[in-house]
């Protein structure tokens, strides 16, 4: 894959493909729940709900492998309804908690949950039901697309922080803490007007990176492992 298409690409499964042995399992991991959280009203509140955020603790090592293992078997167990937008829901779940995050790409979507939801009211008939179901699933592919784009941003194009920067502004990684700390739920996603009082804050600093401060202030959405916020918060 060159430059240009990775910043053109909608196929999700080809951009974490390319990023396997390139990025940590803590970027692939956060990215999977965040593509679980946006089929959230598919998932049956319980141990399937309660498994995307130990995944996201798990990432970040405020969860164990005991915690890892006894949600995922929970949730495994957890009746559900039989829609196929349920079923690909529960699944995706499932493989988010695997001992190694990215292992298997295509498994851990919301392609499929979303795609069947939106054409499951013509779902005995098909010329109704799959242009809705291929509509939905290549929007759903844009979506994600975009996620993996603000989590791991332009591999590329590695931005390096100058750590002086940091260690004269200890405001940044507070601010950046707090950017997560205060995302919306369930969706997971990241409060723009904090992002953009972020970017103004380590402008003022003295950062003149533009793919840093316009990444902050773009429209989104961002999600946890936002790459520059993690590069405040000391995180890869």
């Amino acid at each position: 894959m060159t430059e240009q298409e990775w910043l053109d690409c909608t196929d999700p499964k080809e951009m974490m493909e390319f990023l396997f042995g390139k990025t940590s399992d803590r970027k692939l991991r956060l990215l999977g729940a965040a593509f679980c959280r946006r089929t959230w009203r598919f998932l049956p509140a319980g141990a399937c709900r309660e498994a995307v955020g130990v995944a996201e603790r798990y990432a970040d090592g405020l969860a164990n492998d005991r915690e890892r293992q006894d949600v995922r078997k929970r949730a495994a167990h957890q009746p559900h309804s039989a829609r196929l937008s349920v079923v690909n829901a529960v699944s995706a779940v499932f493989y988010l908690n695997d001992r190694t995050a990215g292992k298997r790409p295509s498994s851990v979507s919301s392609r499929g949950a979303i795609a069947n939801a939106a054409s499951q009211k013509y779902e005995r008939n098909r010329k109704k039901s799959f242009p809705l179901y291929r509509a939905a699933f290549r929007a759903a592919e844009r979506a994600e697309a975009r996620l993996i784009r603000c989590v791991c941003g332009n591999p590329f194009r590695p931005v390096r922080l100058d750590p002086d920067l940091l260690a004269r502004n200890g405001a940044l990684a507070t601010l950046a803490e707090t950017v997560y700390a205060k995302r919306r739920l369930p969706g997971g996603t990241l409060d723009p007007r904090r992002l953009s009082e972020l970017a103004d804050a380590l402008e003022e600093a003295g950062c003149r990176d533009q793919a840093m401060l316009s990444h902050l202030r773009g429209p989104g959405p961002h999600v946890r492992g936002c790459w520059p916020v993690d590069l405040l918060s000391a995180r890869t």
